[in-house]
């Protein structure tokens, strides 16, 4: 009688655990949609063609920063950004555990019925949307 002999298969890469915590393998290749609907004082959030939002990537208990993403455009219909993980972004984050911050900034620019747009403050406005997300990266062994 033969034995039967299984290697254990990797998880999914990226995953979101149980905890909420982002993880994926060293040097994987991969993108993240984010649909992210803002509300402020009860009211949602319109984009507009000039905003951003800025997703900072910190090693955890440091504030030494890995990567920052700024997605501009953002698609004002489905709210969607997308963080692209290519190879040489990947491979900055070395095994362990990092944080991630996530920043609005509105630029204040309106437009005036007539198809003018004009600025209504000289300050954009950043609001932070999240602080000390978690993320750990695996070493696939």
């Amino acid at each position: 009688m033969e034995e039967e002999n299984r290697l254990p298969g990797a998880k999914q890469s990226p995953r979101i655990d149980k905890n909420n915590v982002i993880k994926w393998y060293y040097g994987d290749t991969f993108e993240i949609h984010w649909h992210l609907v803002l509300s402020q004082n009860e009211s949602i959030i319109s984009y507009a063609p000039e905003d951003q939002v800025i997703f900072s990537f910190y090693e955890a208990g440091t504030r030494k920063l890995i990567q920052r993403f700024v997605c501009k455009n953002i698609d004002t219909e489905t709210n969607m950004m997308i963080l692209q993980f290519d190879k040489a972004t990947s491979l900055k984050f070395k095994p362990g555990r990092y944080t991630f911050d996530v920043k609005y900034i509105n630029f204040s620019i309106e437009n005036d019925g007539n198809g003018n747009e004009y600025k209504t403050s000289d300050t954009q406005d950043i609001t932070t949307v999240g602080a000390k997300y978690l993320v750990e990266v695996e070493r696939c062994q």
